[in-house]
């Protein structure tokens, strides 16, 4: 039977709150950042990392996931629970939301969405990536998922986390003007758009690129490993192709392919 921990629970700090609702202040219009302490849960290991959430207000909610926020018991009484006998946690399949952004909705009208884990030596990484990001991030040669929360070493909310933050809101910014310069052209494409186009790819790629770098080195050197007993690998020209890879979706917003390490 699974011993239950104690929680180790803090509070925000007020400087770091403040300097989080300076970029992204609290609002009812459109989607905003809230910083939190996640201590994970009494029958697993312990998590213990800063989490910023996107808060989704109530109109922008979808509706299923809205009327389990506003309508419904807390999920501990839709039947989710930890099974001491199992020693496993047992979650309703129809249970959209979590315990903890169903408390949150009731303080803040929002659906809270874990976005970005604050942790490792690079300012952390995004809870989960969609799946252009992961098709982007195979292209480099690169993780596919981020670390779990926890995974990597404990870290403040610092200027590491925001340099993160305010990169995202820029690429943001470039994709909605690409978007609607492209609508304005019609769909035809000038010298001075593709240049910019090609600058929101290099940007991402980037963006995404730092978000991994502390663990690609211990992954690849994992699949090098198992690679190994069966060919001979020449790492300089998988890097090579990877690399290549990258820039000419960087270029021409295409993927050609990269080097697959697991391909015989």
């Amino acid at each position: 039977m699974t011993t239950l921990r104690r929680l180790v629970e803090r509070e925000v700090p007020k400087e770091w709150a403040a300097e989080l609702a300076e970029f992204s202040p609290p609002t009812t219009r459109f989607t905003w950042l809230r910083l939190r302490w996640e201590p994970g849960y009494p029958w697993e290991a312990p998590v213990e990392r800063w989490v910023i959430d996107q808060m989704i207000p109530e109109h922008a909610v979808e509706i299923g996931v809205l009327e389990q926020l506003r309508d419904y018991p807390p999920p501990s009484q839709m039947g989710n629970h930890y099974d001491a006998v199992l020693g496993e946690f047992v979650r309703n399949p129809d249970c959209l939301i979590t315990e903890k952004a169903w408390h949150i909705f009731r303080e803040t009208r929002c659906w809270a969405r874990p976005f970005w884990d604050i942790q490792g030596p690079n300012g952390g990484h995004k809870r989960w990536f969609s799946n252009a990001e992961k098709g982007l991030l195979k292209l480099a040669g690169l993780p596919q998922e981020p670390p779990g929360p926890g995974d990597l070493p404990y870290a403040d909310f610092d200027e590491r986390v925001m340099k993160h933050l305010r990169a995202f809101d820029l690429l943001r910014n470039q994709q909605a003007g690409l978007k609607r310069k492209k609508d304005l052209l019609g769909g035809l494409q000038d010298a001075r758009t593709e240049a910019e186009e090609r600058k929101f790819r290099e940007n991402l790629v980037k963006w995404l690129a730092d978000q991994v770098t502390e663990v690609a080195e211990g992954v690849t050197e994992s699949l090098m490993l198992l690679d190994a007993p069966r060919r001979d690998i020449d790492v300089k020209e998988i890097e090579r192709r990877d690399e290549q890879a990258t820039q000419n979706y960087i270029e021409t917003g295409k993927s050609h392919g990269g080097a697959v390490l697991t391909k015989r």
